[in-house]
């Protein structure tokens, strides 16, 4: 009798372009969620810049960036190219944590009505937090782009 070990995490590494599908279809059903809320908004001040972005185009956005970067991990396995264990790792690690750390600036941004000298430091430290985010994501990018690039071109196949 088999017995067959599961894991996520292993799953995820043998096939990253079924993870961030997951990620895209995640953001299009919160998006299609959110739809009949039009109170919810990101706001992005940083140094002198103020932005208000729906929290629904933001969700659409971040689902077509999973697609595209689920299709550059499909087209590893279609043309028989096996993309870099620790690099899949390190780039799925700075994704996540770039989306945690950004929801984490918003909900400290959205502190701000409180009255408490608490929740006000917090609120001091949501520009840093954004800006942690927007690195982390920047490195993400960076990752995967390399991990693409060397996995297509290299002439090693699976």
């Amino acid at each position: 009798m088999k017995t067959y070990k599961v894991s996520l995490l292993n799953n995820g590494l043998e096939k990253p372009y079924l993870t961030f599908l997951a990620f895209s279809i995640s953001f299009i059903i919160l998006g299609i969620v959110n739809n009949n809320n039009n109170n919810n908004l990101i706001n992005i001040d940083f140094m002198d810049i103020y932005m208000t972005v729906s929290i629904n185009y933001w969700f659409y956005v971040s689902a077509v960036y999973f697609l595209l970067i689920a299709f550059n991990y499909y087209i590893l396995k279609w043309t028989g190219k096996k993309p870099n264990k620790w690099l899949t790792i390190l780039h799925l690690i700075t994704q996540i944590s770039s989306l945690v750390t950004l929801i984490i600036s918003q909900y400290f941004k959205n502190l701000k009505t409180h009255n408490n000298l608490d929740y006000r430091n917090l609120y001091n430290y949501s520009s840093l937090l954004f800006t942690i985010a927007i690195i982390l994501f920047l490195i993400s990018i960076f990752l995967h782009f390399t991990n693409f690039f060397t996995a297509l071109f290299l002439k090693k196949n699976l």
